[in-house]
């Protein structure tokens, strides 16, 4: 399902420039050839991990590390599943950072403070706090992914998102009529 403000971003453009909400060229070319390079990798991957698992890659929970662990090129390339480990491990750090970061922006611009970072510790260890109490074992995460996801994150991505809007609209037409 396509986010309702990317949908109605996506209605009021007239290039791809407006839609991505670049200034210039350039940078329109590379978000272009970011999301290009991304989505071909994504789909590079998950061709090989089904031509590796076949059937199976429905039941793993990580099938990009199996499909690797089952790589094997003679004595020579073997048991490369450590380095999809440090991959898994370094794109966890940066997408918890990247979180964190914005987190902690979002809750200083709430209470009106000057600074971010008087925050980031409080916010890191609420975060912490939840990780460990959300889910008790990889099973229950993956029912509350398939099974509830879709009805808690529904206000969120629509709802909520539509009410904003709705408040936005309104409060740009009281500034036009005065």
């Amino acid at each position: 399902m396509l986010p309702i403000h990317i949908a109605i971003k996506l209605q009021q453009a007239q290039t791809i420039k407006d839609w991505l909400g670049v200034d210039s060229k350039e940078q329109a070319e590379v978000y272009f050839y970011g999301i290009l390079f991304a989505g071909t990798m994504i789909v590079l991957l998950t061709l090989r991990n089904i031509t590796i698992l076949g059937e199976l890659l429905g039941r793993l929970y990580f099938p990009s590390y199996t499909a690797v662990s089952r790589i094997s090129i003679s004595d020579f390339l073997q048991r490369i599943e450590v380095s999809v480990a440090i991959v898994f491990i370094t794109c966890v750090f940066i997408k918890v950072s990247i979180c964190m970061y914005v987190a902690s922006k979002g809750v200083s611009k709430i209470f009106n403070l000057n600074d971010y970072r008087s925050v980031t510790i409080q916010t890191g260890l609420l975060t912490i706090f939840f990780a460990y109490i959300m889910y008790k074992n990889i099973m229950e995460m993956k029912y509350w992914a398939f099974n509830v996801y879709q009805y808690y994150s529904f206000p969120f991505q629509v709802i909520l998102p539509v009410i904003i809007w709705i408040i936005i609209e309104i409060k740009c037409k009281r500034k036009v009529v005065k």
